[in-house]
């Protein structure tokens, strides 16, 4: 799993370093593996000495949203939030604001260890909008 979520961010390291438009991280991704690759790159001289700001730009964004999805799932998991929270580089970009800091968020997990669901604000509250045309999981489904 680390290795294919490894090739697909150093994939889009690529494309993004060319100018390629890249699409967003997902929920699901392996998000710490998927930073590391960006955020390791992001701190070399062929970054920082070689590339144009509009292509910096791209990196940052890309960047920001991953970071915003692991503060997410770090209101889901304990154990993500203790992990991201001993990433001493974490958050790179991404602005936490008002939000909980991560040891308040672990805080509450361990009042709560029913889980905390999503961050406050997070208007979907944590699930994702179903595709069109899906079907409902088994689990979803009425039972008769």
């Amino acid at each position: 799993m680390a290795t294919a979520a490894v090739d697909k961010a150093e994939s889009e390291n690529e494309d993004m370093f060319e100018g390629v438009d890249v699409a967003a991280p997902v929920e699901f991704e392996a998000l710490l593996v998927h930073w590391n690759v960006h955020f390791q790159f992001m701190q070399s001289r062929e970054f920082t000495d070689g590339v144009p700001p509009e292509i910096a730009l791209r990196f940052v964004q890309h960047l920001k949203i991953t970071e915003a999805l692991m503060y997410r799932r770090a209101w889901r998991s304990l154990s993500f939030a203790i992990g991201l929270s001993e990433n001493v580089y974490f958050p790179a970009v991404f602005q936490i604001g008002t939000q909980p800091s991560l040891n308040q968020i672990i805080m509450l997990h361990q009042q709560d260890p029913a889980g905390l669901g999503a961050p406050p604000g997070d208007e979907m509250n944590g699930a994702m909008p179903p595709e069109e045309g899906s079907e409902p999981l088994p689990e979803e489904q009425p039972v008769q």
